[in-house]
């Protein structure tokens, strides 16, 4: 590091938070970049006069914080993945800063919704607790994919590399895709009804593109998926919020929308954060209720595959007779950072409007990545690597489970349904959020408040823990620490 450290004994925070402090801001600003090295620890505390105590807790903060992350035998490096931070500032007049440093500009209408949005850890996908949404990278089939992609990427054949025109993705991809979708889903449907996208928020912008007019009212969930919710509302949508429980989107509650409604966006399968599955009478009520106001439904199968009890539900595009509903679905969950792919299952009649569109957003694609997962799901490593990495994140969450339970007793309360790579999580702690998280970050629990995801009323004292991440060897381990820690925070507040 080619750059000065300043710390001030005996003045402000302890010495390992400053420390913390100038490195995390060094990583935001770009002097650290990712991938970067840090100094052993022994070597910079020697260099700053401090203990090796103090740069270890302050490596432990960034590392909890995910700014960096250690790996055995080589070091600590600064995340390939850095935590987003995006400015949200406004003045007193409600600008925010990005707005006016782009006054001078003349911009549209979503240009300003966009600078004028408040932004943050919206969703898993901004939040190192939860490993940003995706699956733990030791049980990744790194090696598998290496090969198949080494399988095709052979130069021999240049024509294999050749430009594609077909603008809704590489078409073998799509029918493997399809034929996935038909198995796992139950869904009808075909190749020429699938758009592969980059991942899929390039799919719901798409859609949002298509489909909203400022103004416009979409109907969400409550506490539900902030990166979509913010997406509509850059498109000019407004937003109306239904809650939530134990069987999904209340749809009772769908009646007392007032003004026509647009679009409704849902996630059935999973329900984002609190992980209900929709009911069979309100997957019915839902679609008569939207077929009757005329909207359209966009159907996120966001963390669909794994599921570790309860039989998966008919999806709500399986269900729907009047070709309404839109589904999406992500190779996320199962895959990430190795494909990040994406897709919308089209109704048919909208096949050419999306031709039309997709032709002038995006149409170029990494035909080597296609060529893989073509490959990697027809040949069935996709669903094999799905069946197994199910067991073991099963036996991983009734770990967590089981060590949270035995502590905290009935302190501690669990959602209902599950599913998925994070569980729902209530305390009754008598402390504040804040301090549930800090003794969280310093055990190496995974855990991340459900605040960001409410449009109302948060909840306190709930959060998502990231049980996928937590082998079943620590959670007695990372539960113990956890919960020394809150005691000692008790003692520490009398």
């Amino acid at each position: 590091m080619d750059f000065p450290i300043i710390l001030n004994p005996g003045m402000g925070p302890p010495l390992w938070k400053q420390l913390s402090c100038s490195l995390r801001e060094a990583i935001e600003h770009g002097r650290l970049s990712p991938g970067d090295a840090l100094p052993p620890t022994r070597h910079l505390a020697h260099l700053l006069g401090v203990s090796r105590d103090t740069v270890v807790r302050s490596y432990e903060e960034l590392k909890a914080q995910g700014y960096v992350e250690a790996i055995t035998g080589s070091g600590t490096f600064v995340r390939r993945r850095p935590v987003a931070r995006v400015s949200g500032d406004s003045n007193e007049n409600g600008r925010s800063t990005a707005w006016r440093q782009a006054e001078s500009f003349r911009l549209s209408q979503q240009a300003a919704a966009l600078a004028n949005l408040k932004l943050g850890e919206a969703t898993s996908a901004d939040q190192p607790a939860l490993n940003f949404g995706a699956a733990p990278a030791d049980l990744l089939p790194v090696r598998l994919w290496r090969e198949i992609l080494a399988r095709h990427s052979n130069l021999r054949d240049p024509l294999r590399l050749d430009y594609s025109a077909d603008v809704f993705g590489y078409r073998p991809l799509r029918e493997a895709i399809a034929s996935y979708l038909r198995r796992s889903k139950g869904l009808d449907c075909q190749a020429d009804e699938i758009v592969v996208f980059t991942d899929s928020q390039h799919a719901h912008d798409l859609i949002a593109r298509l489909v909203i007019n400022p103004g416009d009212l979409v109907v969400m969930e409550d506490p539900g998926y902030g990166a979509a919710r913010k997406l509509f509302q850059c498109y000019g949508a407004t937003v109306c919020p239904i809650p939530v429980d134990e069987e999904g989107l209340v749809t009772s509650e769908l009646e007392s929308v007032r003004g026509h409604c647009k679009l409704i966006y849902v996630t059935p399968s999973h329900q984002d954060p609190t992980g209900a599955a929709m009911s069979m009478v309100r997957r019915k009520a839902l679609l008569e209720w939207a077929n009757r106001h005329g909207a359209v439904i966009i159907e996120d199968a966001f963390d669909s595959d794994y599921r570790y009890a309860s039989q998966p539900m008919p999806a709500l595009m399986k269900l729907d007779a009047t070709g309404s509903v839109l589904y999406v679905y992500s190779f996320w969950k199962t895959l990430f950072p190795i494909s990040t792919v994406g897709c919308i299952v089209l109704p048919p009649a909208l096949a050419s409007l999306f031709e039309r569109s997709k032709l002038l957003t995006q149409r170029n694609f990494p035909i080597v990545e296609h060529y893989a997962l073509t490959d990697f799901i027809a040949e069935g490593h996709l669903e094999r690597h799905i069946r197994k990495t199910r067991a073991i994140y099963a036996r991983r969450r009734q770990a967590l489970i089981f060590a949270l339970s035995r502590r905290l007793k009935s302190a501690v309360q669990f959602a209902k349904e599950s599913a998925g790579l994070h569980a729902l999580v209530r305390f009754d702690l008598k402390r504040d959020d804040e301090t549930i998280l800090r003794c969280a970050s310093e055990a190496a629990l995974p855990l991340a408040s459900t605040q960001p995801y409410y449009v109302r009323q948060s909840r306190t004292g709930e959060f998502l823990v990231a049980f996928a991440a937590l082998p079943e060897s620590q959670c007695e381990e990372v539960v113990d620490r956890f919960v020394e820690l809150l005691t000692l925070s008790d003692i520490s507040r009398t």
